[in-house]
């Protein structure tokens, strides 16, 4: 499973990858601008982006927007990542087509739930391994 990351912040970057790196995703990308991460997604498949939502330049909203309007991307997966917490902002990105919403600082917990339930949905593999909360992720399934 290829995953993009975009965020301006590379503490946060690195801090999501280790995440991934942990439940079991070695294939993630970084992308610290929204322009970096169009570039990014022309020259290879990916199967989820997480993005920050306020980044300088065109926002986190700005790249969902994008890639929610191309054919080619508009399926993908798309996670924002913010501070953002005003139910209208968070009305506005499920409506741009946003599939999840962490609020930062990322906790694991919180990013192994919301790709279990993608999983089911977009039918990827979530790792069967991975410890969560003192229990087993609930399996999807195949």
């Amino acid at each position: 499973m290829n995953i993009l990351i975009a965020d301006d912040s590379k503490m946060i970057r690195h801090m999501v990858c280790a995440i991934l790196k942990e439940l079991g995703y070695d294939s993630v990308t970084e992308a610290a601008s929204v322009a970096e991460a169009k570039i990014l997604i022309m020259g290879k498949k990916y199967d989820l982006i997480i993005s920050d939502w306020h980044m300088p330049g065109e926002s986190g909203l700005d790249f969902l927007k994008y890639v929610k309007s191309r054919p080619e991307y508009a399926k993908l997966p798309f996670i924002l990542l913010t501070v953002e917490n005003e139910k209208k902002n968070i009305i506005g990105a499920v409506q741009a087509g946003a599939q999840g919403y962490l609020l930062k600082p990322v906790e694991k917990n919180a990013l192994a739930q919301k790709l279990a339930e993608l999983s089911k949905i977009y039918k990827f593999k979530f790792p069967s391994n991975v410890q969560w909360k003192g229990s087993a992720i609930p399996k999807t399934e195949e």
